[in-house]
């Protein structure tokens, strides 16, 4: 018995949990009926068509710090990027051997100085010297040219005194001694002549020979001040550029920046040398960037300057509308594109020179024009079409589409502003299917 009504008991309790589980059941909603589609309107605006090319940032103002010799970077104290103001130190070098050089090519210029005045003065004195025994001869052939004159004169007058002599002594006038002495008197004065002109020959000879000295003295000296002087300018060469890297640090070795700005490119790393041929740092002015992009010569007769161009610097986080300031004419040897310089407006900031940049130039602008989201356009047999939304069902509508950018289609024909497009589900649809517009 008592089993029994322990079953009924366990059988009624089921039946309540059933009853109970029925009544807690909702019942489900209707499913609407249609496509689940999202629309947007066909608008009036304005459309452009871009033409993307690579650039970078650059600077209009930019100063590059150079040190004229190599030297070892023992500190740094910056980092490409940073701000920098005029007379910061951005780096410590070790001068101590660029001072010992610069000392021992001192004393090697001032010893070849000294060597040159030395030998320029001995020269100048040995020429002076030669000059003067020439001039001693001048001075001497001539006196001695004028006693030759002289002489020849007397003995033009003796040789007529032996003339006359003889003519006295052929009539008996004159004695035998007196022809005599009138000989001995003109075979003197022919001897002093003769003996005259050999002496002034001599004085020629001598003279020639000083005047070939003298050249000769010249010509050693121009040899040997040419190499003094070469030796010495070799020495100040050295020596300047020496001071050059001395006028580059202060006395403590420190680089000091010569502007404010943004170091844009930094070589020096600490423990590593500097070279004369790379600049220590770049330093931009960051009030002065532009942008320097790439382009075809494809594209380069659609650019001009003043045009718009959208520029996007991922690093910077930056995106901004430019102004084509410079379009160069003139492609370059190795990569043959052309250089196409944009402004960068007032109130960009982050950029640094060397950042890669993206670059949209706007060839082709269509105003006023009806437009609808690119996505909304389908292809089908060469047709373009879209469907519109039009009393809860769907109609395929024939279109023309321009200009394609921005993420927007120009419809030059089929659609009017306002209309209202399918932009997702359209693939789904036929022409006059049932739609519910779904989203925002």
């Amino acid at each position: 018995m008592k089993r029994k009504y322990l079953a009924f008991l366990l059988a009624a309790v089921f039946v309540f949990s059933l009853v109970g589980c029925a009544a807690e059941k909702k019942e489900e909603p209707a499913v609407p009926a249609g496509v689940a589609v999202q629309v947007r309107s066909a608008e009036k605006r304005d459309v452009s068509t871009g033409e993307r090319a690579s650039g970078a940032v650059t600077s209009d103002d930019e100063t590059s710090v150079y040190v004229t010799a190599n030297a070892k970077c023992t500190s740094v104290f910056f980092e490409a990027g940073d701000m920098i103001k005029e007379g910061d130190v951005i780096c410590t070098l070790d001068l101590a051997s660029t001072r010992s050089s610069y000392n021992a090519a001192k004393i090697s210029y001032d010893s070849a100085a000294a060597s040159y005045s030395q030998q320029k003065e001995l020269f100048a004195r040995q020429i002076d010297m030669l000059n003067s025994q020439i001039e001693q001869y001048e001075k001497a052939m001539a006196l001695r040219e004028d006693s030759i004159a002289l002489t020849e004169r007397t003995l033009a007058l003796r040789e007529k005194n032996l003339a006359d002599t003889q003519a006295l002594f052929a009539i008996g006038a004159a004695s035998q001694l007196e022809i005599d002495t009138a000989k001995l008197e003109v075979d003197g004065a022919k001897m002093e002549l003769d003996s005259a002109k050999v002496e002034l020959d001599g004085m020629k000879t001598e003279l020639e020979g000083l005047k070939l000295q003298v050249l000769s003295t010249k010509a050693q000296r121009d040899s040997t001040l040419s190499q003094l002087q070469a030796g010495m300018e070799s020495y100040r060469s050295n020596l300047e550029q020496l001071e050059m890297v001395m006028d580059d640090a202060d006395a403590d070795g420190n680089v000091l920046s010569p502007a404010s700005g943004i170091i844009s490119t930094l070589t020096a790393t600490e423990g590593s040398y500097v070279s004369a041929g790379y600049p220590v740092a770049v330093i931009s002015n960051p009030d002065q960037m532009k942008i320097t992009a790439y382009v075809s010569e494809a594209l380069l007769p659609r650019l001009h300057v003043g045009d718009s161009a959208l520029v996007s610097v991922a690093a910077a986080s930056a995106e901004f509308t430019g102004v084509i300031r410079t379009v160069d004419q003139t492609a370059n040897l190795q990569t043959r594109l052309y250089s196409v310089t944009i402004g960068v407006p007032a109130g960009v900031s982050g950029l640094i020179s060397g950042m890669f940049a993206d670059v949209t130039f706007y060839t082709n602008t269509s105003s006023g024009t009806v437009t609808i989201p690119s996505e909304a356009v389908l292809t089908s047999n060469g047709e373009q079409y879209v469907f519109v939304v039009e009393n809860g069902a769907a109609r395929r509508v024939a279109i023309t589409t321009g200009l394609n950018g921005d993420g927007v289609t120009e419809v030059s024909s089929g659609l009017t502003p306002g209309q209202q497009v399918v932009i997702v589900g359209q693939q789904y649809l036929s022409d006059g299917d049932a739609v519910r517009v779904v989203g925002g």
